[in-house]
Parts: structure tokens; sequence; C-alpha cells
């Protein structure tokens, strides 16, 4: 978090990362409402310095893409992903970069779970799950039933967020 500056971990990280890494947005426990405020705050450079920090950032700046389409945003968000070393950030990226890139996320989602069978980081079944969403793999019949639950209720979220982000950018 050296390279960040506080006011953005402050605003950014520190409120939320607890309730939003791994699959703990699934559970809601977050209040909606502030974090759309704290996203339409946020600038795009600000996102993507979040993405190319360490894991706490990195589960935000996640969140925090979602409804960011700019191509930077996005490239950010799939080099994030690919460089992910598990499951506190792998699915918060994955989520984002379904819902922000489905079209452009395959390669950076298949070269994460490559890493994580590698390397045993522990995300690479919810990955999987999104994979599948995505391609409507033949072989997405073996993936964790929590798994494809959790993605679903996390892209719910994800567009609950993207809609707040929305209403909220274009308010201001």
């Amino acid at each position: 978090m050296d390279d960040l500056s506080r006011d953005l971990i402050f605003r950014c990280v520190l409120p939320f990362y607890l309730s939003l890494m791994r699959t703990n947005a699934s559970d809601r426990g977050f209040d909606l409402g502030r974090l759309s405020a704290v996203s339409a705050e946020t600038t795009n450079d600000e996102v993507i310095a979040l993405l190319r920090a360490d894991w706490r950032p990195r589960v935000m700046g996640a969140w925090l893409s979602i409804g960011r389409t700019d191509e930077p945003v996005t490239t950010a968000l799939l080099e994030s992903l690919e460089t992910s070393q598990g499951s506190l950030t792998a699915p918060p990226l994955a989520v984002a970069a379904v819902f922000n890139a489905s079209g452009l996320a395959l390669p950076s989602l298949l070269a994460y779970v490559e890493k994580d069978r590698e390397h045993h980081w522990g995300a690479a079944s919810f990955v999987d799950a999104a994979i599948a969403h995505i391609s409507e793999s033949s072989e997405s019949a073996g993936i964790d039933s929590q798994a494809r639950a959790s993605l679903t209720q996390m892209l719910d979220v994800a567009a609950d967020m993207a809609r707040a982000f929305r209403t909220r950018s274009s308010a201001g």
C-alpha cells in the first residue's frame, strides 16, 4: 500500500475490504449506498492504482471497477486478475471481469486458473464457475455448486453496484 495515498486507502479500502474479499460480498454485509458513493467519487486512475497494488486494494479495485468500461480500467482489471495470487482477490476480480468485460475476460480467467491449480491458491473452482458462466462450456458439469451459487450472488451484487454507480455518476 506504499504507493497509494493515505486518503485513497482510508476512503476506498479500509472501510470495505473485509466485507468484500473472497466471496464475502455474496452475504451483502456492507452498505451498498456508501460503497456506490465512494465509487462515484473515485477516479479511473485511482481504480487502476488500486488494481495494481497488493491484495487489500485489489479487492476494492475490483469492486470499484464495476460499471467502468474504459479500456485502461479494463486492461488493469484483467492484468490484476492474471497476477492475482489466491482466494482473497480472485473472486472479486473474476466477478468484475465477467461483469465488465465478459467478451475479453476468458484468457485472463484461464491464465489465473492454471496458476491457481499449480500453486493451490484455493479459488480455481470459483473462477471455473466464472469461465463456465461466460463460455457455457460442456465441461461445466463438474463445477462445485457452492462456487456457482457464490458467483451468481456476487454477479447480482455487481449488477446492483453498476446501477448505483450509473445513478450516482449521472447525478454528479
